[in-house]
């Protein structure tokens, strides 16, 4: 095994780098020069996901060995039928002449005209699997992104998606082949130029591809969230196309005695029949008047950026008016320096609006301790109780400590010697407490 070349657990690294090409298809120049990129994954069952250009494959073949050595290779998968990832299949066939090559219905017409090749095939269809011992790998079709034969094949077991030209970007790789180990900088004018010359104009089968979601993880987020959370994540076809990480959204405490459920669903019925405390300098809460009332972001759908923000013009500007009738109403407190939770314990105040609390929420508590220090004022952080924990990698969260740095990089100074006591804790054992799990009028009375 060679350690440089590992990507994640047995999938390695064995393609190359092109600095002697000047245009990419005789079209577009390659001022940086670009990477055929080619994958090995080592287990009991060997097998190589694309090739390269042939004019490198003496390279490529030197590649391959100085990790398996002598071994053969079981299988080779063609996600793309472009010279730059199936160029070597013919010199693959000739050293390892038992491989079994894995496609589509459309990939071995191409692989038999293109470079007559025949043997043992593994035809696979949409959400096919295929078992190499250790990896569980699994094909999904995405046709036209950008060749009809096209498939990206995924490995379940580290989570690596082998996308072919679906992320594709001109450029060499010099130096590493992950994030963490290039300079990204010169590489996003390039990936957007590879997008719009030679993906771009199929669109419609890119978002048909990135809708993509089945198998196991569409079980998984289907299983794990409400209905209301599937559908945030589902296009308009019923196709699922991402994780919902969080509701992310915010809550509303309220004084039963005060109100029932029936009066809370209604601001003006609220400020009626009590006082309620809102952060009205928080532009995470007062949007909600805002998009309530037509407001977008990008687009009606969200996918047009050069739409920009609308605030709705007429419908903005009552969502303004809105706001401002409700900080004139005598029952209205700003929610600043902890009035919401002190008038909340004392009846002063009969409702307070709050957010989640996790690792991403310590943040920004010292963000707005720092905010509220340079107005000569204090904020206070509420001790979860009752504390019930959960693993970072729930499904549901998205927020990670830093074990790389000192407490994980948090101020320590900004707590209290308890809040410290249990951060470490959750740091050590990869914890988090979910602001929602928590009693909040308990919170209170310890604080």
């Amino acid at each position: 095994m060679n350690p440089k070349t590992v990507i994640k657990g047995k999938i390695h690294y064995v393609g190359v780098n092109d600095r002697n090409k000047h245009l990419f298809e005789g079209m577009w120049p390659l001022p940086y020069g670009v990477s055929y990129n080619s994958y090995l994954i080592d287990d009991e069952t060997v097998a190589l996901v694309d090739t390269v250009d042939i004019c490198y494959f003496e390279v490529y073949l030197r590649k391959i060995k100085s990790i398996i050595g002598e071994r053969p290779i079981q299988y080779l998968i063609i996600n793309h039928m472009e010279p730059d990832h199936s160029g070597s299949i013919r010199l693959i066939k000739q050293h390892y002449p038992d491989i079994i090559i894995v496609g589509n219905k459309q990939t071995f017409g191409m692989i038999e005209g293109f470079y007559g090749v025949t043997g043992e095939q593994y035809m696979v269809k949409d959400e096919d699997f295929l078992a190499l011992g250790h990896h569980k790998l699994r094909f999904y079709m995405t046709p036209m992104v950008h060749w009809p034969e096209t498939m990206m094949t995924f490995d379940e077991t580290e989570g690596v998606l082998f996308a072919g030209d679906g992320f594709g970007c001109f450029g060499t790789l010099d130096g590493g082949f992950l994030d963490t180990r290039i300079n990204l900088d010169r590489y996003w004018d390039e990936m957007v130029r590879y997008y719009s010359n030679i993906v771009g104009k199929y669109g419609s089968p890119v978002q048909k591809a990135l809708a993509k979601l089945g198998g196991p993880f569409l079980e998984q987020v289907k299983n794990d969230n409400s209905q209301a959370m599937v559908d945030s994540v589902t296009s308009t076809d019923g196709s699922v196309y991402g994780f919902p990480v969080a509701a992310n959204t915010w809550f509303c405490y309220y004084n039963k005695d005060v109100y029932t459920e029936e009066d809370v669903k209604s601001l003006d019925t609220m400020l009626e029949k009590g006082v309620v405390a809102f952060q009205t300098m928080n532009s995470w809460y007062v949007g909600s008047f805002f998009f309530a009332n037509g407001a977008t972001v990008f687009g009606e759908n969200g996918n047009d950026a050069a739409a920009g923000v609308s605030l709705g013009e007429d419908n903005g500007m009552a969502a303004l008016n809105a706001i401002l009738d409700m900080v004139a109403n005598p029952n209205y407190r700003t929610d600043d320096n902890g009035l919401g939770n002190s008038g909340l314990k004392s009846g002063e105040v009969s409702a307070y609006f709050s957010g989640s609390w996790d690792y991403d929420g310590l943040k920004i508590y010292e963000r707005l301790q720092d905010r509220f220090a340079r107005k000569s004022k204090s904020i206070t952080l509420l001790y979860p109780s009752p504390i019930l924990r959960k693993s970072v990698d729930s499904p549901e969260h998205n927020s990670r400590w830093k074990h790389d740095q000192p407490f994980s990089g948090l101020i320590r100074s900004a707590y209290s010697q308890e809040a410290i006591s249990l951060i470490q804790d959750l740091i050590a054992q990869d914890e988090w407490v979910e602001e929602e799990t928590c009693e909040l009028i308990e919170m209170v009375k310890l604080t």
